[in-house]
């Protein structure tokens, strides 16, 4: 009987309590959710939008061309969806410009080809940006300046050539 009261404290005191209420883990941070990519209407409306901002009145038929053709040919070419944010979240047209270099060559000449069909204007620069009613006046050519290599790094000068210095360390005197 001895043995069994011994085991029958040994189970109380050993397992009888409850375990120590632990603190419940930090629920995690939510991540923000990326905004949904726009649609081709929306783009659309955005690039009109920019073009519309430097537009004359005389531009108005291209413009509601513009906005026809960049529609179109965004659900035809299935433009990326990389291409359609950079264009939707541009703000001006220089912005629309830099978005040109995610689109193909066969997705500019489509949009060109287009505009080109409806108003018979040639667009060279980009979607984003309205074609002009003026043609701009040819600039003379200018003599070429030999181009200054573009220093790329702030880090070590290169050497200079062996000759007399005035920096005694470097043999001068």
């Amino acid at each position: 009987m001895t043995k069994l009261m011994m085991a029958l404290v040994l189970v109380v005191g050993c397992g009888g309590s409850k375990p120590a209420a632990q603190k419940p883990e930090p629920a995690p941070e939510p991540v923000a959710a990326k905004p949904p990519v726009p649609t081709c209407a929306s783009v659309s409306e955005k690039v009109h939008a920019i073009a519309a901002a430097d537009a004359t009145e005389n531009d108005a038929k291209e413009l509601g061309v513009l906005r026809e053709v960049i529609a179109t040919r965004c659900e035809a070419d299935k433009w990326s969806d990389e291409l359609r944010e950079c264009l939707g979240t541009a703000e001006n047209d220089v912005d629309g410009k830099g978005c040109m270099k995610l689109m193909t060559e066969a997705q500019m000449k489509a949009v060109d080809a287009d505009i080109q069909a409806k108003v018979g204007t040639k667009v060279e620069a980009a979607p984003a940006v309205p074609s002009s009613s003026a043609p701009k006046a040819a600039e003379p050519a200018k003599a070429a300046a030999p181009a200054k290599p573009e220093r790329r790094s702030r880090g070590a000068t290169p050497k200079k050539a062996p000759g007399r210095e005035a920096d005694p360390c470097a043999g001068g005197e």
